[in-house]
């Protein structure tokens, strides 16, 4: 958010206070603190009830960001398609609304009388309206995006072009990996949620499969629920892949617990049952030892560095061999031809081999069977 954190204030206790989220003892610390650094927002590493966060700002007589706001605020920053502001707005409208108060100037009942109410309450129940107005507006525009993106979804699974999404937690690697993955340009910063909008690109994998590949937003540990709800198609896209890419830092000390967030969020939005390949990156930034405990560890994970490109073969690899998990491999022997007709479809099916002899083709692939009778039909004499 670009904001410079001045001083940080830790209160152990069981539960934070109902009331004030501080204890008295400790609001009244964190409060001389704030008064004599001057600061200029109170941020808190949890989220406040609406109670709670008009109680702070009353006494701090500062601002308030609670975990929400600053995540929201982050998100508003880096959305740039039409679906991703949509998103954003509605996530902010629908944290806002419980926590609408008026002013105290707002909610003055100097020209309410018996019977009536106060102008302030009148204006807090318009505002409220025109919030859940707009709240309404916005479901209604995602929805018809949503189903726009049913009917893509549709044909990408009637063509059997299989759908990798790389996921894993925030600032992770995922844009480093798409970007030399298709070596296309995607924004890389070291920031959190740098991206928000889902991305997606076509990719020939060795061998010749086509297959389309997004970066989707990091995850984070305990992602407010409004967040959740509203970024339906960034999460979507993760939900409805054949294969899923868990990109985790390697360097990260932390990154055993950023995994079981990751495995918690996929859990949540029902792609926890989804294969999975594990990939470790950032390896130039570890040690030898650090990387043969996590392989031992790891059975079956692949070890990059997504910033030069190591050991990326072995990823596509892998990638072909976890798609033709529930293929089969077939052989068909044509006139050269006839080539033209197999061509269309070559981007369906994975290459084992080629021959070419006296104007034949021979033809070893893997794909599925709705792939190979599609094959058949179209050349008379397979």
């Amino acid at each position: 958010m670009g904001i410079k954190i001045i001083q940080t204030v830790i209160q152990k206790r069981e539960f934070p206070d109902p009331r004030t989220y501080l204890g008295k003892g400790k609001f009244f610390y964190a409060k001389d603190i704030s008064n004599s650094l001057k600061v200029d927002i109170i941020i808190t590493v949890s989220d406040l009830k609406p109670s709670q966060h008009t109680e702070l700002k009353k006494k701090f007589k500062k601002e308030v960001l609670d975990r929400s706001e600053v995540i929201l605020n982050i998100f508003e920053k880096h959305a740039t398609s039409r679906e991703g502001k949509l998103e954003v707005e509605l996530a902010k409208l629908t944290y806002a609304l419980p926590r609408l108060k008026g002013s105290e100037k707002g909610m003055s009942r100097v020209a309410g009388g018996i019977g009536t109410r106060g102008l302030g309450e009148q204006k807090l129940e318009l505002d409220r309206r025109k919030i859940s107005k707009n709240i309404s507006a916005l479901k209604n525009e995602l929805e018809e995006i949503n189903k726009q993106r049913i009917l893509n979804r549709k044909k990408r699974e009637k063509s059997e072009i299989p759908l990798i999404s790389i996921v894993g937690y925030t600032n992770a690697g995922k844009s480093s990996l798409l970007k030399k993955m298709t070596n296309k340009d995607v924004l890389i910063e070291n920031k959190l949620f740098s991206t928000l909008d889902t991305k997606s690109s076509e990719l020939l994998l060795p061998g010749g499969r086509k297959i389309i590949i997004s970066d989707t937003v990091g995850f984070i540990n305990r992602l407010p629920h409004e967040l959740m709800k509203s970024f339906r198609s960034t999460l979507e896209a993760a939900r409805y892949s054949d294969l899923l890419i868990i990109v985790v830092d390697i360097s990260d000390k932390k990154n055993e617990s950023k995994l079981k967030t990751v495995f918690s969020t996929l859990d949540d939005i029902g792609a926890g049952d989804n294969p999975f390949i594990l990939v470790y990156n950032k390896i130039d930034l570890v040690s030898d030892e650090t990387i043969q405990r996590l392989q031992k560890k790891n059975d079956g994970a692949v070890f990059i560095c997504a910033k030069n490109g190591f050991n990326i073969d072995s990823l596509f690899d892998k990638i072909n061999e976890c798609i033709s998990n529930n293929e089969q491999i077939y052989e068909i022997n044509f006139d050269i031809k006839n080539m033209a007709l197999f061509m269309k479809m070559r981007s369906y099916v994975n290459i084992i081999s080629e021959k070419y002899l006296d104007g034949r083709v021979k033809i070893k692939f893997i794909s599925s069977l709705r792939v190979y009778n599609e094959l058949a039909n179209a050349i008379p004499e397979v």
